[in-house]
């Protein structure tokens, strides 16, 4: 492997574990670094595709396990609320501000 497709690989590893559901590496200080070495467009293109790529992992991960416990704690309820109900408020509160 030539010296760039390897710290590309490298830039995508660390760019999909740092963005992980239960990541604790930080990617800012790996893609500034990156960025001053190979340019900012190859950079921006590699860690974009890392990142992207540990989201799906997340989504094919979490979604089910998320419907699973939604699905267990509203059977044997009165007042039960489907998941779907609530998708509106979910998205609302991933894209306000507040922490």
């Amino acid at each position: 492997m030539n010296s760039v497709f390897a710290s590309a690989v490298w830039l995508f590893g660390y760019a999909f574990l740092s963005n992980v559901a239960l990541a604790v590496l930080p990617h800012e200080p790996v893609v500034i670094w990156y960025g001053a070495r190979h340019g900012v467009w190859p950079t921006a293109l590699v860690a974009t595709a890392g990142t992207v790529a540990a989201a799906l992992v997340d989504h094919r991960l979490f979604v089910p396990l998320i419907a699973r416990a939604a699905t267990r704690r509203t059977v044997g309820t009165r007042h039960a609320v489907p998941l779907q109900h609530h998708r509106g408020r979910i998205a609302s509160s991933a894209a306000s501000p507040s922490p």
